[in-house]
């Protein structure tokens, strides 16, 4: 089996697989305005970065994009059935509380597909007739995001939209991954540095990058098995700000947009802070200047997963095994198929 951080280094070759990617039982559904993405864990991340690039970027496609990381249908949509299409996003096909939202969708008669690598979703929505992007299996749910994105792009395209833009952007994107190595493994020794030293370690972002951030804290928790904070600006500077003092020996690591005002203004602030605090460290991490706001995000989430996959192996740590989650999945399981 392929280290965990090769797996991230492949993103290159994964992107223009996954736009290679057909849709089964494809149709076409041209009257839907909602878009409900749920999934858990590293399909559900899927849901946040798509409503986020809407809700940045493609606001005038009249198209309302929400995402869910639960196993529960929204009461409220029930009266928007006729206008929602429910797109349920699970790698292994078995994830219990994604199962029961999709079963919960069939129940109501709402339009439906699937983004999978197989299992029961694939099998159920099979019999179905939903329209399903099926991925490649054996990979780790976290590590496969250009497979589950896209998937989950082109179930969105089937209410015609135009996604062209996003896929031209990934593909260029592509081709320039590996420039995002070095800044990745630098971000690594830092963390490796701050465990040592038994830091305390903060992701920090605007909100325009709340989705990266939070990408990070669930890297590290899955990868290195650690636990580190995250804040997102501006609601951080009416509290968390207070905690950046003297005596709780703080490193920020800043995801930063050099050309955009606001993360440059936050930036600004943050060196303020640390040049007055003893002993707070302010660690950049730049996102490439001259690319879109979906490449500049995937950046961000590839430096994420490559960096913390580093960090556990050099530490001694599998990033490939997450034995508690296993626990959860078999605590929890029975409850969410009966319920």
């Amino acid at each position: 089996m392929a280290r965990l951080r090769d797996v991230y280094r492949s993103w290159d070759e994964m992107i223009i697989k996954a736009l290679e990617l057909d849709i089964e039982n494809r149709r076409n559904i041209y009257s839907k305005k909602i878009v409900y993405i749920t999934g858990m864990g590293g399909s559900g991340i899927i849901g946040d970065f798509i409503r986020k690039i809407f809700e940045e970027e493609f606001d005038k496609q009249k198209i309302m994009i929400l995402s869910g990381k639960h196993a529960y249908m929204p009461s409220y949509l029930k009266d928007f059935k006729k206008e929602l299409f429910l797109i349920a996003v699970s790698y292994s096909g078995d994830t219990a509380e994604t199962l029961r939202v999709y079963r919960r969708s069939r129940d109501e008669n709402i339009e439906r597909g699937v983004v999978t690598s197989g299992g029961a979703l694939y099998e159920e929505a099979s019999r179905d007739g939903a329209p399903i992007v099926k991925v490649e299996k054996g990979l780790l749910p976290r590590a496969s995001l250009p497979y589950l994105f896209i998937g989950a792009l082109k179930m969105i395209e089937l209410l015609g939209l135009d996604m062209e833009v996003i896929k031209s952007s990934l593909k260029n994107l592509s081709k320039k991954v590996s420039e995002l190595d070095p800044l990745s493994e630098r971000v690594a020794e830092e963390v490796i540095e701050d465990i040592r030293n038994k830091r305390r370690i903060v992701f920090i972002s605007t909100y325009k990058y709340d989705v990266v951030t939070e990408r990070f804290r669930t890297e590290y928790a899955e990868n290195l098995k650690y636990f580190v904070e995250t804040a997102v600006f501006p609601e951080a500077g009416h509290n968390f700000i207070e905690t950046l003092r003297e005596g709780l020996s703080t490193s920020i690591y800043y995801i930063h947009d050099p050309i955009d005002l606001e993360s440059e203004l936050v930036y600004g602030l943050l060196r303020k802070i640390s040049e007055k605090t003893e002993d707070l460290r302010l660690i950049e991490i730049a996102l490439p200047e001259n690319e879109s706001y979906i490449s500049k995000m995937f950046a961000g989430a590839y430096i994420a997963g490559l960096s913390s996959s580093i960090a556990a192996e050099r530490l001694g740590i599998d990033p490939s095994y997450t034995g508690n989650i296993k626990m959860y999945r078999d605590h929890v399981s029975e409850y969410y198929m009966t319920h």
